[in-house]
């Protein structure tokens, strides 16, 4: 069996990169503080990376990785919540997370 730790650091790495940038922005715009958000992806990336290796064999895995991000802006937030409304996924984040065979219904002709 080979050693899949450089593959799995590589793939942690890519999706990294990839979401960093709009974990930052939802951030920002929950808590209206680019330090906070900052600080509050930060430690929702350590956790995804911590989680990573099981987080690879989970059938949605942005879907887990967005609700780590969701735990560490709240945490972040004041006591009665974030500080601003949560903000609307953007169009490449709502397309990745699958819909229900109900929202499909609901919205026929949208993939």
């Amino acid at each position: 069996m080979t050693d899949r730790a450089p593959a799995d650091a590589l793939a942690f790495r890519a999706f990294r990169l990839a979401h960093r940038d709009g974990y930052l922005r939802f951030a920002t715009d929950r808590l209206g503080s680019e330090a906070e958000a900052e600080a509050a992806v930060e430690r929702a990336f350590e956790a995804i990376r911590d989680a990573w290796p099981g987080m690879l064999r989970m059938a949605h895995l942005e879907r887990h990785a967005q609700e780590l991000l969701v735990r560490y802006v709240d945490a972040k937030a004041p006591r009665g919540g974030v500080t601003r409304p949560a903000a609307t996924p953007s169009p490449a984040a709502a397309a990745s997370v699958p819909r229900s065979s109900a929202a499909r219904a609901a919205a026929p002709d949208a993939p």
